[in-house]
């Protein structure tokens, strides 16, 4: 509101200012009356021009202050007269449920056991390029250390492509599920929830091809598979016990998309504009926002620190109740939930 109204100070201060130069110039009869009427109109214009910027002035401070009282308000404890129901819509809600905070199950409850009676827990973080995916994942694989967590990229297993030109290489849709040898992930994934080691591809960004070796991932209580198109195919999404779909504005996931490709792949922002328009975008639009529908909680606004705190500490829950019980439980009929609404009461 603030900044609506100084905006409409400028606007009419600017407004007023040419309608009197205007009418000074039109009543110019001569030389020297309209060299002294030009004189105030030059007056009358840098007056105008002066409350434009007090006005301008007065809406950035009036916003400077309600910052520092969000920020303020944002450290205190929270009072509000909205329910915990209704706050939580705004951080994270579950999809496919009748109201937001309501719980919902872990579905193929034989998931979370493997062949050595270990519990294991799958987890997919899935959204756009740029969306906030790999500070999700960052943030959970610090939270419970690398010793419990095994983190799976579908951007390893994107295809060989030194069979190409350059030009070639550079011309191909990255961003279409056929791009990826998802059955080889498939069959990966299965393995590693079956206990066994997998050697994981390593792909070459910058020359768009695999490299020989591979790298060895066995697998740990928690195995985090994150990638754009990871809900897209149903065989891939039907192994994940928990789906995370981090959902970000679009103009900050194509800055976020070419700071990353010029920083750490090498690329130049001519290129990365081109490819974002030729393919990112509109592949995004048919595949990675169509997958949504699939996941177990959307998080609205991007990663926020309540959020992130909302899934990690039901992780911490899951895992240690697992830990606990795991032995004394049956695999066939093992189910858990994630309740959102609860979660938010005490965040």
């Amino acid at each position: 509101m603030e900044c609506s109204h100084g905006g409409r100070l400028v606007e009419n201060a600017l407004h007023v200012t040419s309608r009197s130069v205007w009418l000074i110039q039109a009543l110019s009869v001569d030389d020297a009356l309209g060299s002294t009427l030009m004189v105030k109109a030059s007056v009358i214009e840098v007056v105008a021009l002066c409350c434009a910027l007090v006005a301008a002035m007065v809406a950035t401070h009036t916003r400077s202050e309600r910052r520092k009282r969000q920020k303020f308000a944002l450290q205190q404890p929270l009072v509000s007269t909205r329910s915990e129901l209704e706050l939580v819509k705004d951080i994270v809600y579950i999809n496919n449920s009748t109201e937001p905070g309501a719980s919902f199950r872990l579905g193929h409850s034989s998931h979370l056991v493997n062949e050595e009676g270990n519990q294991i827990l799958v987890v997919g973080v899935c959204g756009g390029s740029g969306s906030g995916k790999t500070t999700l994942s960052r943030a959970i694989m610090t939270e419970f250390g690398a010793d419990r967590v095994s983190y799976l990229s579908h951007d390893y297993y994107y295809k060989d492509l030194a069979h190409l030109t350059m030009e070639q290489r550079s011309n191909h849709n990255f961003d279409h599920p056929d791009s990826l040898e998802t059955d080889l992930m498939v069959k990966h994934l299965k393995q590693l929830r079956a206990g066994k080691t997998v050697d994981v591809p390593i792909y070459n960004f910058s020359t768009h091809s695999r490299c020989q070796n591979t790298t060895p991932m066995k697998p740990n209580s928690v195995i985090l598979v994150e990638g754009i198109l990871i809900f897209a195919d149903q065989a891939l999404a039907d192994l994940m016990d928990i789906k995370i779909f981090v959902e970000t504005a679009a103009d900050i996931r194509l800055v976020r998309r070419m700071h990353r490709d010029m920083e750490e792949r090498g690329r130049t922002a001519e290129s990365v504009m081109n490819q974002y328009m030729k393919t990112v975008r509109p592949m995004h639009m048919m595949f990675v926002e169509q997958s949504k529908r699939v996941a177990d909680v959307i998080i609205p606004h991007g990663v926020n620190s309540v959020a992130l705190d909302m899934i990690i500490s039901k992780l911490h829950s899951f895992t240690a109740g697992h830990s606990a019980t795991g032995s004394s439980r049956s695999g066939s009929e093992r189910s858990d939930s994630i309740d959102v609404e609860k979660e938010a009461a005490s965040a």
